[in-house]
């Protein structure tokens, strides 16, 4: 008689320890690719323009920045960059940034094409040489884009 009340535990205690196997070897993992963060934004865009990628370059500008009327202007505007590097990028004024919005100070190394040197804003605005801009970054979606390029905070 006492053989019939083992045997059931015996199964019980078997089908247990094998669940218990089986949760614990086989967890899925499910994974997601981040979404890229406002410094990574800009430093694919000036990689982009540094490429002469100028099309994929302005897709990173938020439609606030950039439209139908003007984007041909920051084509020109980008086009006389020959060589463009960010040396440095950090946050700027981060207490004020909200959800959808940041800064970032950007400090770059352009080379740009000799009749647009030094030329002034809004003809071109990039100097030839170290220059710090202030890029303004704003949520299009799930997507930070460039919403402006200022010369000061």
């Amino acid at each position: 008689m006492k053989k019939n009340i083992f045997i059931p535990l015996i199964i019980i205690f078997a089908v247990c320890f094998t669940l218990f196997l089986y949760k614990s070897f086989h967890i899925t993992k499910i994974s997601t690719v981040p979404l890229p963060s406002g410094a990574d934004a800009v430093y694919t865009t000036f990689e982009l323009i540094n490429e002469k990628r100028l099309d994929d370059a302005l897709s990173m500008f938020h439609p606030d920045l950039i439209n139908e009327g003007n984007r041909e202007s920051w084509k020109q505007n980008l086009k006389i960059i020959e060589s463009i590097e960010i040396i440095s990028i950090e946050p700027s004024d981060r207490k004020n940034w909200a959800e959808d919005e940041q800064v970032y100070k950007v400090e770059m190394s352009a080379i740009v094409s000799g009749t647009a040197k030094d030329a002034a804003i809004p003809n071109y605005g990039w100097n030839e040489g170290i220059d710090t801009k202030w890029i303004v970054l704003k949520k299009d979606g799930n997507l930070w884009k460039i919403v402006e390029i200022a010369t000061g905070p």
